[in-house]
């Protein structure tokens, strides 16, 4: 499950989907439910974002995911 490095929606987006079909997102909606699980889905896509070198703009994307995200599920 290696996310890619980036900072734009679109990857964000693709890091988010890739962390949904993951073995570690099934384990840990499972034990601390979904809602946690979402939560840390967006968690590791902004922080790898983060490491890409994205300070300044991740939180009005943060604010585009988690809409997105909550309106697909």
């Amino acid at each position: 499950m290696p996310l890619k490095s980036g900072f734009s929606q679109k990857t964000i987006s693709s890091n988010i989907k890739e962390f949904h079909s993951g073995n570690t997102y099934s384990k840990t909606s499972k034990k601390f439910g979904k809602a946690k699980a979402d939560k840390q889905a967006i968690a590791a896509a902004l922080d790898k974002a983060r490491k890409s070198g994205a300070l300044a703009k991740l939180p009005s994307v943060k604010s585009q995911i988690i809409t997105k995200v909550a309106s697909k599920m």
